[in-house]
């Protein structure tokens, strides 16, 4: 984690370069690996060895039984948001770092 770390802080470094093009390919590459490891700027100080980063949960329904198409549909979600979904019961419960609410927000909205 400490080398994610370090290559996001040289190239946020970079990203102030007075060369515009540079800048900006910098910039986009650093928000790209921040993306693909489900980091924010906030997870990255200088000088912060290991980002604490809390994980929530969230526990959908209330149904005796489980509704399958919802699942899959919170399933799905919960994966492309970097979070877990898994069956409690008839409850489905999600659980994911607090910026990743996109998907705990949808499947709370899923329709009966």
């Amino acid at each position: 984690m400490q080398e994610i770390i370090d290559r996001i802080n040289k190239l946020l470094a970079l990203a102030t370069s007075a060369n515009e093009y540079e800048a900006s390919a910098a910039a986009a590459k650093a928000q790209e690996i921040l993306t693909e490891h489900n980091l924010r700027l906030e997870d990255i100080e200088t000088g912060q060895k290991s980002p604490t980063l809390p994980i929530e949960q969230i526990t959908i329904g209330s149904n005796s039984r489980k509704v399958h198409w919802k699942g899959f549909i919170a399933n799905a979600l919960a994966n492309a948001n970097f979070c877990n979904m898994w069956w409690m019961g008839g409850r489905m419960v999600v659980a994911g770092r607090s910026h990743n609410e996109r998907d705990r927000t949808v499947a709370i909205r899923l329709p009966n």
